[in-house]
């Protein structure tokens, strides 16, 4: 066979290969091939635009995640995703506002589509967070 382009054959002298027809070059071959096969999942999308961003991965796999200053958040607040999620089984995470902050803020519904945060009173201030799951055109 050949050896492709960047690679170099080595020859070992000693007590560990003393004849290089002893690599099986057809399984070295078959191992680096499946590098890319389909179980392994690789980015196919990206996007950003300011804090908002999502990762999209060949299986379906998506993070996405926002950060957005508000002057004003209402006690129940709505946020939506840029790629919305086959169901609401996602992982949530730092839903929190940096100015101003909400001492009982929590996420009060979750959809595919976004969730809904809650609190006793008004804030002001960023808010961040951050989701994975699998997309609903997967």
């Amino acid at each position: 066979g050949e050896v492709p382009d960047g690679w170099g054959l080595y020859y070992y002298i000693g007590e560990t290969i003393q004849n290089a027809s002893l690599i099986n070059a057809g399984r070295l071959s078959e191992q680096l091939a499946g590098l890319n096969s389909p179980s392994r999942a690789y980015l196919v999308e990206s996007y950003q635009n300011g804090a908002s961003w999502y990762r999209v991965y060949s299986d379906g796999w998506c993070e996405q995640g926002a950060s957005a200053t508000n002057s004003y958040y209402t006690r129940d607040t709505t946020f939506n995703f840029l790629k919305p999620y086959r169901d609401s089984d996602y992982f949530l995470s730092g839903v929190s506002f940096a100015i101003g902050g909400i001492g009982d803020q929590r996420v009060s519904s979750k959809t595919p589509n976004g969730f809904t945060t809650t609190s006793a009173e008004r804030s002001s201030g960023t808010a961040s967070w951050f989701a994975c799951g699998y997309i609903s055109n997967t």
